[in-house]
């Protein structure tokens, strides 16, 4: 049950790294899958980001593995060693998820920006004033 609690949570954490790394590197490559042209992310990016979450994983497992067949002894540098770990890993997925969330308010917000300056210039062209809209 412990371990896959810890699965489960070590999912979603992988889940919020996706995220912002996919918005920090927004490269994809073309290919073709079942007759069908679609795009994947760069190779390269798949590869850091599966070191990261594959790595992160055996090591969380592992540790709560062990510690729960009771063969992991308690020392100072193991205490500081899962500190660091846990720091990394909640760390940069929360901090992956706060980029891309940003990132995404950015967009949205300059997208707003062009629309409203696009529909300024469609008025303006036609010659209609704010007093035309109900003075807004």
């Amino acid at each position: 049950m412990t371990s896959a609690a810890v699965g489960t949570g070590l999912s979603h954490l992988a889940a919020l790294f996706a995220l912002g790394l996919g918005c920090a590197y927004p490269t994809y490559e073309e290919g073709e899958l079942w007759d069908a042209v679609t795009v994947a992310p760069s190779m390269i990016v798949l590869m850091g980001y599966s070191f990261v979450v594959i790595g992160g994983t055996i090591i969380g497992l592992g540790i709560t593995w062990f510690g729960l067949t009771g063969t992991l002894v308690v020392t100072g540098i193991l205490i500081g060693g899962r500190g660091v770990y846990l720091l990394l890993s909640v760390g940069l997925s929360v901090l992956s998820y706060w980029y891309s969330q940003r990132r995404y308010q950015r967009y949205v917000s300059n997208k707003a920006q062009i629309d409203a300056d696009e529909f300024g210039s469609i008025i303006q062209g036609k010659g209609i004033t704010a007093d035309d809209c109900g003075g807004y």
